[in-house]
């Protein structure tokens, strides 16, 4: 769905092009990207799909998904405001995985042809592009390597921790987004019976709790205090 009202980069604190990008190009990529909403559970794109251009996230919350065996899926990444979704692609390149809307979310598209003028005008969006998409591979590396060796608490507890990295907590604790068990099953590589009890032990101890799909963060330095004790017994950060 076109919104009618496009934002303008230079209006979006979060967004590349506004930050890095000169004046003049700020108003030629609002010209020509496209600004879609995606209701929640709408696909972005698709694994296996063509990549015609760059996906910027205006506003909203999206998970990054790839189907590890034909029918089970596996959260990958999660996005937010200002966050990249896919990559700039070749004419044969296609996507590893596809992208979801958690909730309706405005996403911005800026096609191939006018990405690539966009990133030899303007070196520092290309640095900067550069760097994020280091920052996301590094991470992705350190998901890879805990979640190979962690125990299924500790998996849950960091993938707890992550949603709050990257969503943040409202004004009454709760993570900022309404995440389903099964959706954190995906993410932490775990099913969601695992998911359940390991929620139920940290509601036990107050260490959070739960309203339907929100779950409250009541004491945020332990959980941060499991996972590092963990980690230091388990040398995942070495």
């Amino acid at each position: 769905m076109v919104i009618n009202q496009q934002k303008s980069c230079a209006n979006c604190k979060h967004c590349l092009v506004g930050k890095f990008c000169s004046p003049e190009w700020i108003s030629k990529v609002d010209a020509g990207k496209n600004q879609l909403l995606y209701r929640k559970g709408q696909y972005i794109f698709y694994e296996g799909a063509l990549v015609f251009g760059l996906h910027l996230v205006t506003e909203g919350k999206v998970k990054i998904i790839s189907n590890v065996s034909g029918s089970k899926e596996q959260i990958v990444r999660l996005a937010t405001d200002g966050h990249v979704l896919g990559r700039w692609g070749d004419k044969e390149d296609i996507y590893e995985n596809s992208a979801v809307s958690l909730e309706d979310s405005v996403i911005c598209f800026i096609n191939n042809d006018l990405l690539h003028d966009v990133c030899l005008a303007n070196p520092e969006f290309t640095f900067q592009l550069m760097k994020y998409y280091a920052s996301e591979l590094r991470k992705s590396g350190k998901q890879i390597k805990c979640l190979g060796q962690m125990p299924v608490k500790l998996k849950i507890v960091e993938t707890l921790l992550h949603l709050v990295e990257i969503f943040g907590l409202d004004s009454k604790r709760n993570i900022a987004a309404a995440i389903s068990r099964q959706e954190i099953a995906e993410m932490a590589a775990v099913n969601m019976e695992q998911v359940s009890r390991e929620i139920t032990a940290l509601k036990k101890r107050r260490i959070i709790s739960t309203n339907g799909k929100q779950i409250i963060i009541n004491d945020l330095e332990k959980l941060q205090e499991i996972v590092a004790t963990q980690m230091d017994i388990l040398d995942l950060d070495s």
